[in-house]
């Protein structure tokens, strides 16, 4: 299956994510170059972060998942035949919260409360401001255009696609991607991917999150751990979520 990323280039990467190996004696992935495998007796505990100060002034205390919100879920669908477990994803949602789905364009985020983006992202090391969210039919929604969305009151952006939380080791401290400038809009609780995810663990990850009850930031935590269970010796495939909120 194709990772859900773009390159630099602008078109659709045919490489899949690499894989990696490693063990761990139980550490829980504390001592340098030791990567924590299911065979870790004790589970680092979930991490929530912010991109700055400021997004920090939106947090209330942790809340259970919206279940409901007014307005609807927006789900933004862009695989096409190169990934095909998108139309998976957007049939899980559709059961997951019946009608109130609506598919749209990822310029429609700043409308609801609640969003899913589905398929190929784009992050540009160079210049984060150019990268972006595929789109089917024109060029894509990129993170400047995404600076400018407001949302108060936004609960959850599921970010369902590859390197929507990367930035370059040089821009480090300036933390411009995609899940950032979704934060600091007004969603809540965003959960993205540091690197590649190939479309198979897209898929699954977006299965377990969906049917965890539980807040945000534990069922990203849960997630993670059923990830690492599938899949013990390719830390790639399950170390790249990240929860950015309280």
């Amino acid at each position: 299956m194709s990772p859900r990323c773009w390159r630099g280039s602008g078109s659709p990467s045919p490489t899949r994510c690499s894989s990696g190996s490693a063990t761990c004696g139980g550490c829980g992935g504390a001592r340098p170059g030791c990567w924590p495998s299911s065979r870790c007796t004790r589970p680092s505990p979930s991490t929530s972060s912010a991109p700055s100060r400021r997004a920090c002034g939106h947090w209330p205390t942790r809340g259970r998942r919206p279940r409901a919100e007014p307005g609807g879920i927006l789900v933004v669908a862009a695989g096409g035949r190169s990934l095909p477990a998108v139309e998976a994803e957007l049939t899980l949602l559709r059961q997951r919260y019946g009608d109130r789905v609506v598919t749209g364009d990822a310029a429609r985020i700043g409308d609801f409360p609640q969003v899913h983006v589905a398929g190929h992202a784009i992050a540009d090391l160079t210049n984060p401001s150019r990268g972006g969210i595929a789109r089917y039919d024109r060029a894509p929604f990129t993170v400047g255009e995404l600076s400018r969305v407001r949302r108060p009151g936004g609960r959850l952006a599921f970010l369902s696609a590859c390197e929507t939380a990367r930035t370059s080791p040089e821009l480090a401290d300036e933390t411009v991607h995609i899940a950032s400038v979704l934060h600091v809009a007004g969603f809540q609780h965003v959960v993205a991917t540091l690197w590649t995810v190939p479309d198979r663990v897209a898929l699954r990850a977006a299965k377990l999150f969906y049917a965890d009850d539980g807040d945000v930031p534990g069922a990203v935590h849960r997630m993670v751990l059923a990830l690492r269970a599938r899949y013990p010796d390719d830390p790639l495939a399950w170390a790249a979520y990240v929860h950015i909120g309280p």
